[in-house]
């Protein structure tokens, strides 16, 4: 009879059975195929893409480079991924950078030049090296906001010097060579 049989040796139950283990995993299958579909498929390097993109548009040789315009004036002209503040959209920043005559009446004031510094950034991470006895020694990086006049040496400025739009001014000694700077 089949009240008496056990439950696997009913053919009902077993199709059943059969029929919802069938189902569990085709759902599993499905949730799968749809969380795969929606996960963004891994490229290759796209930053690096993007940058290689930037260089060959622009002609650049590699991502950052510096090109003298005249005796005291140069670009910086660099590609980077993602676009720093300012940047074009394809990230293409470039800074110039003029030389002028600080306002110390002495090195020992630490602002007998001033590095004036031209470009649509926002933000400006400047470096230098400190010449300690003919050794150049790299100095922490120096932030500039725009319109900012900052000491490579650190503490207040109280000079006439004022920024233009889209400037930043850097002040040092002889003492300090500019190595580079790069939109933040």
């Amino acid at each position: 009879m089949e009240g008496d049989k056990k439950f696997l040796e009913r053919p009902v139950a077993i199709v059943g059975l059969v029929g919802g283990l069938v189902g569990i995993v085709a759902a599993g299958v499905g949730i799968y195929s749809g969380l795969a579909a929606v996960a963004p498929q891994p490229t290759i390097n796209t930053a690096q893409a993007r940058i290689d993109e930037c260089l060959a548009t622009h002609g650049l040789s590699q991502a950052s480079e510096r090109r003298e315009a005249d005796g005291d004036r140069w670009y910086l002209r660099a590609c980077s991924w993602p676009a720093p503040t300012g940047a074009g959209a394809d990230g293409f920043s470039e800074i110039t950078v003029r030389t002028q005559a600080g306002p110390g009446r002495s090195e020992a004031d630490g602002m007998t030049v001033a590095h004036i510094f031209t470009s649509t950034c926002r933000d400006l991470e400047v470096t230098y090296l400190f010449d300690n006895q003919g050794s150049l020694v790299p100095e922490q990086p120096l932030r500039l906001t725009k319109g900012e006049v900052r000491r490579v040496e650190g503490g207040s400025v109280a000079t006439g010097v004022e920024p233009g739009r889209d400037e930043f001014v850097a002040l040092s000694s002889l003492r300090y060579t500019l190595d580079g700077a790069r939109c933040v």
